[in-house]
């Protein structure tokens, strides 16, 4: 169980991570088809559910496509004129839920078709399934406050349960834009894990995400800038590490930090710098959570030609 881990982190960088610092492998699969980028995605034990960037001038992710364990192309699974926000997976039931900003459609993987909607009035930024419950991450700008919640529904009839968790922040008077921060979910150790609002927190299902479990106390000092904390992204525990990448002095970083061992790895993010491939020695990346707990993924470009997906998986 992870519990009441307060992070103090030292300021001293790395050239870069190598993987095998914190992975026990990395595995390259070359997909059939060419993506400008990959936006999300989904892993079951058959295949990857990839909802790609196709075109310039769209520049986000309307379309989920289908690929076998090889890399082979099995299926354009669903099209939409709307933006995808995120993308989870059910085991068990083997759905898939597609999330786009004001709903949910629910993809039934073996039957190959949409069986349900969940509408909301609030923009979705992100979503999970974890037990017998979908999370959505949800934000609201009203009456002068932003605000953030999670809610969960039932994977049976797909009706809403409870909102977990609620943060609200008062909007300054003269405020010409609203910005939200989107939030990150990951699992591991029983447990799904939810980092949500404007604090660098990790939250718990273990105590129901009544109080934080993992807290970054300076990844940043308050009077380097207002707009860090939007920064502070795919923040979350995966394997034995609290990982997360953060803005600190108009610079982008990776931290993987070892809860078992209470030592850190940090590095600048760039071309040259990241998370290096030394297994493959394949190139630098910037790795994002995935629905499984002991697996984060990039993607790399070959030549225009075909998209590679690079699956870190993490030590435990």
């Amino acid at each position: 169980m992870v519990n009441n881990h307060e992070i103090v982190i030292e300021h001293t960088y790395e050239k870069q991570i190598n993987a095998s610092d914190i992975a026990e492998a990395v595995e390259v699969v070359t997909l059939d088809k060419y993506f400008l980028s990959i936006s999300h995605l989904a892993i079951s034990d058959e295949y990857y559910f990839v909802s790609p960037v196709e075109k310039v001038e769209v520049g986000f992710s309307e379309s989920v496509f289908l690929f076998s364990k090889s890399g082979a192309f099995s299926g354009d699974l669903y099209r939409s004129e709307n933006i995808i926000q995120g993308l989870a997976y059910n085991l068990e039931k083997d759905q898939l839920y597609i999330a786009h900003r004001n709903s949910v459609v629910i993809y039934d993987v073996r039957q190959r078709k949409k069986i349900a909607k969940i509408d909301t009035d609030y923009s979705i930024s992100n979503i999970t399934s974890f037990d017998d419950k979908i999370y959505i991450g949800t934000t609201v700008n009203a009456s002068g406050k932003k605000k953030y919640l999670i809610d969960s529904y039932n994977t049976s009839d797909f009706s809403f349960v409870k909102t977990y968790i609620t943060m609200n922040y008062q909007l300054p008077e003269a405020f010409p834009i609203v910005i939200f921060r989107r939030n990150s979910f990951s699992s591991g150790h029983g447990s799904l894990y939810i980092s949500a609002g404007e604090v660098n927190e990790i939250y718990s299902s273990e105590n129901n995400f009544t109080k934080p479990v993992v807290r970054f106390k300076n990844l940043y000092p308050k009077n380097d800038t207002e707009f860090n904390i939007y920064f502070s992204a795919n923040q979350g525990i995966t394997g034995k590490f609290a990982t997360t990448s953060f803005r600190y002095k108009k610079k982008m970083y990776l931290l993987f930090y070892d809860l078992k061992n209470r030592g850190q790895y940090l590095s600048e993010l760039n071309d040259a710098s990241g998370l290096y491939d030394d297994y493959n020695h394949s190139g630098n990346y910037t790795p994002l959570l995935t629905n499984l707990s002991l697996y984060m993924y990039a993607h790399k470009n070959q030549n225009e030609k075909k998209t590679n997906i690079v699956l870190f998986k993490i030590k435990s």
